[in-house]
Parts: structure tokens; C-alpha cells; sequence
């Protein structure tokens, strides 16, 4: 299996942190652009986002997918995410990329190395349509998805029962196994916590 698109994950049904998690300064940078910037040249970028992300961030404007449920603040964080998932595989789909892999911005991870270790992953692994990280916790916006997934994500849309983990837990998805020296680097839900996630950074980055 080949990542030949890469969608970023940008927004959320909430702003747990008081603002878009992508927006978030490190190093000079934002998350999203992070994000960007550490990407193969060979793969694909597409941004699911926000007008906001377009007013802040001028530069990714080709970049930005709208989604099906921007801004739509009454769907749940689960729900959101199958969504965006759903966006990203018909892009994926236009575009003639059978695989895209997608990764959420409420982590300081490399996203070259994400995407090195899901393709690695698949080469060992039995057939599968869905390859994701999971950890201490479970990271489903942290994976690659097969557009074979559209027509499965649109039956289950369709049922009201739009938990993307429980989609995934319902397919033939095979689990990667986080690095434990990666877990310090992932997810955030406050600003003490992605402080601390910024400390960790800077000394694993330095090692």
C-alpha cells in the first residue's frame, strides 16, 4: 500500500482549547502548517477546513476541502470525525488515490513518520482496508483508509450510528501499535496538556 494523498484534519465539533487546534503556535509555525511542511513532496495534501484556517493561513487556500459538516457545532466530536474521514475519501476518490491517510492536528508527531510506518505496517499485515494507530488510546484519525470504505461509511451514515471508532472497530481494520516514545507526543485537551506535549517535544526532538 502506497499513502498518495494526505488529508489533515483541522477542526473539531468543539474547541476544547478555546480555538482551533490547528492554529495553535510550535515553533514558529502553526500545527497545520507543521503538518505540512514535514509531508513527502511525493504525496498529495489536502486540508480539511475552515474559512477561518483560509483568513489565517492565505497559503493553503488550493489546499482546503470543504467539508460536509463545516462548522455544523451540533454534531459530536465521534460523529464529526467519520465525517471528515468520509470528505477525505471522496476527495481521495476524484482524484484517483485509492488510499489517503489522515492525520488530526492535536498532536506534535512527524507526518512523514506516521505515514512511513502505516505503509510498513501494510506491507507485514494481512489484506485490510483500514490501518490505524492505537496506544494508550485509540487514534482513528490517525491512519490510512481505502476508498472501498465510501459506500460502508454511507450505509452507516445513513443509520444515525456515525462513531467512527465503532466503524472502525466493525471492519476488517488492523490496529499499528503506537511507539511508546511517540505517545507523549499525541493528543491534547487543554492548554496545560499541550504545554506539557510541547515540553515532551522538545526533548525528544533533541535526542
Amino acid at each position: 500500500m502506497q499513502i498518495q494523498a494526505l488529508g489533515i484534519v483541522t477542526e473539531s465539533s468543539t474547541q476544547r482549547l478555546g480555538m482551533n487546534d490547528a492554529l495553535l503556535p510550535y515553533r514558529g509555525k502553526t500545527l497545520v502548517e507543521r503538518i505540512i511542511n514535514d509531508a513527502s513532496k511525493d504525496r498529495t495534501l489536502v486540508v480539511h477546513g475552515c474559512n477561518q484556517l483560509q483568513k489565517t493561513i492565505p497559503s493553503i487556500k488550493h489546499k482546503l476541502v470543504r467539508g460536509t459538516l463545516q462548522n455544523n457545532s451540533d454534531q459530536s466530536e465521534s460523529s464529526y470525525a467519520l465525517h471528515c474521514v468520509y470528505d477525505l475519501l471522496q476527495y481521495a476518490k476524484k482524484n484517483e488515490h485509492e488510499w489517503i491517510g489522515v492525520i488530526q492536528c492535536c498532536n506534535l508527531l512527524k507526518s512523514e513518520d506516521l505515514c512511513t510506518a502505516l505503509e510498513e505496517c501494510s506491507n507485514e499485515k494481512v489484506d485490510s482496508k483500514i490501518y490505524y494507530f492505537t496506544g494508550e488510546k485509540k487514534y482513528p484519525l490517525l491512519g490510512v483508509y481505502h476508498i472501498d470504505m465510501i459506500s460502508k461509511i454511507e450505509v452507516v451514515l445513513k443509520s444515525h450510528e456515525s462513531c467512527l471508532q465503532t466503524f472502525v472497530n466493525n471492519q476488517s481494520s488492523v490496529e499499528v501499535s503506537l511507539p511508546a516514545k511517540w505517545e507523549g507526543l499525541c493528543s491534547f485537551n487543554s492548554m496545560a496538556e499541550y504545554s506539557a506535549v510541547c515540553n515532551y517535544a522538545q526533548k525528544f526532538y533533541s535526542m
